[in-house]
């Protein structure tokens, strides 16, 4: 496994030391940070990509609209 170390300094290094409860490692910390900065950024990706999809199919989006619309608490007719 490749492994990095990046330099954290001051402001920042005190910011992040403020963030990170007792038990857990800047390490931990800062994996789980970028883990979720990563997913944000698929997660953004994959709605550009629907909206996309959305924009090339009128009759998804048509059929999506109208889905909206349904009130989903009634009990099906």
């Amino acid at each position: 496994m490749q492994a990095t170390t990046i330099k954290l300094e001051n402001p920042l290094l005190g910011e992040v030391k403020k963030c990170i409860s007792k038990e857990e490692s800047l390490t931990s910390f800062v994996r789980k940070v970028l883990e979720k900065e990563i997913q944000k950024r698929k997660m953004i990706e994959s709605a550009d990509q629907y909206l996309k999809f959305l924009d090339q199919n009128p009759e998804e989006k048509a059929w999506l609209t109208e889905w909206e619309k349904e009130d989903l608490l009634k009990n099906p007719s």
